[in-house]
């Protein structure tokens, strides 16, 4: 099973159900911890579950970000790298 780490609780709503892992599989990580990996260089995917308009129209973006609509998970699931932790994240 992958690892997911959900930046905001908000979202397990979405992403949990979507990918197959119960809501006590998923694990809250801070900012400040996906920075650390990232300064790390960990194998670590990001992807922007936000809808199309309010990605659009907003001016926050994550550098090497995916973005995937919530009611696209299961239908792109094979872009999502296998051994690469997945942070999901919105605005």
């Amino acid at each position: 099973m992958r690892k997911v780490m959900i930046v905001f609780v908000a979202l397990m709503l979405f992403t949990a159900p979507a990918i197959g892992a119960g809501i006590e599989d998923v694990e809250r990580i801070t900012p400040a911890e996906l920075k650390a990996k990232l300064d790390r260089g960990d194998n670590v995917l990001i992807i922007d579950v936000r809808s199309s308009g309010a990605y659009a129209a907003s001016s926050v973006k994550l550098p090497g970000d995916v973005r995937i609509a919530p009611d696209e998970i299961i239908g792109r699931v094979g872009e999502i790298p296998m051994g690469a932790e997945i942070v999901t994240y919105c605005t």
